[in-house]
C-alpha cells in the first residue's frame, strides 16, 4: 500500500497546521536583546501585525527563552484568570476585556504579548515601558528558508523532495505581500495535488 505523500519522499503536507513544538523549532526569529530586556521589571514587549504575518512565531520563539513562564492562547469569548507571576505570554491581548487585562497588568512584572493594534498607551498607563515590535516577512531569503524548513521538517527519506524556487518566492510575494500565513494555505492546496517532486514553477502553474 502506498503512504500519503510517499511519492514527493514527505511523510505529510508540510504546510498543515503545525503544533506548539513545531512551531517553535521552525521559526526563523531573530530576537536581538528582547529575552534580556523582559527579564527587567516593568517591561512590555508587544508584537504588532495584522493576521498571518508571524506574531504568535515571534512570540512563541521568545517564550522558549522562559520555558516554564505562563503562556496563554486567547480567543473571543476566553475567560482568563492570571495566578501571580513574574512574567506573563499573552497571544492575542486584546481579546482580553479592559477590566481583565487591568488584573493581568496586576499580576505580573513583566509582559509578552501579541496583537493587532498598538496597545502602547495603555501599558503606559499602567506603568510599563513598552517595547513595540512591527513583525512582518519581507525578506525573500528568509520567507524561502521558512517555507525549506517545513518542507525539510516532512522528509520522508535522503533523496529529492519538491523545493520553491526564488522565482516562486517572488511571485507569492506578489499575490499575498507579506501574508505568510495565506502563502503557506496556498501552498498546502498546491502540495495536496502535487504529483512529482518536479520544481513548482507557481508562475506557469496558474498561467496554466
Amino acid at each position: 500500500m502506498k503512504l500519503a505523500f510517499e511519492h514527493l519522499n514527505l511523510t505529510q503536507n508540510p504546510f498543515g497546521r503545525l503544533n506548539h513544538i513545531d512551531q517553535r523549532e521552525l521559526a526563523i526569529v531573530e530576537l536581538g536583546s528582547l529575552p534580556e530586556q523582559l527579564q527587567q521589571p516593568g517591561v512590555a514587549i508587544q508584537f504588532v501585525a495584522d493576521h498571518g504575518r508571524g506574531k504568535t512565531t515571534h512570540l512563541k520563539a521568545l517564550h522558549q527563552k522562559f520555558a516554564t513562564t505562563p503562556y496563554q492562547q486567547i480567543h473571543p469569548g476566553t475567560k482568563a484568570e492570571y495566578a501571580k507571576a513574574r512574567i506573563h505570554f499573552i497571544d492575542s491581548i486584546e481579546n482580553l476585556s479592559s477590566r481583565e487585562r487591568k488584573v493581568l497588568y496586576k499580576n505580573c512584572d513583566s509582559l509578552a504579548y501579541t496583537t493587532h493594534k498598538n496597545m502602547k498607551f495603555e501599558l503606559w498607563r499602567n506603568g510599563f515601558t513598552v517595547i513595540s515590535v512591527k513583525v512582518s516577512a519581507l525578506d525573500p531569503k528568509t520567507i524561502q528558508s521558512i517555507f525549506e524548513r517545513r518542507i525539510e521538517s516532512c522528509r520522508r527519506n535522503t533523496g529529492a523532495t519538491p523545493s520553491i524556487s526564488e522565482s516562486d518566492i517572488e511571485w507569492l510575494q506578489q499575490q499575498y505581500k507579506d501574508d505568510i500565513r495565506s502563502m503557506e494555505a496556498y501552498l498546502y492546496d498546491i502540495f495536496q495535488t502535487l504529483k512529482t517532486t518536479e520544481p513548482l514553477m507557481l508562475n506557469k502553474r496558474v498561467a496554466a
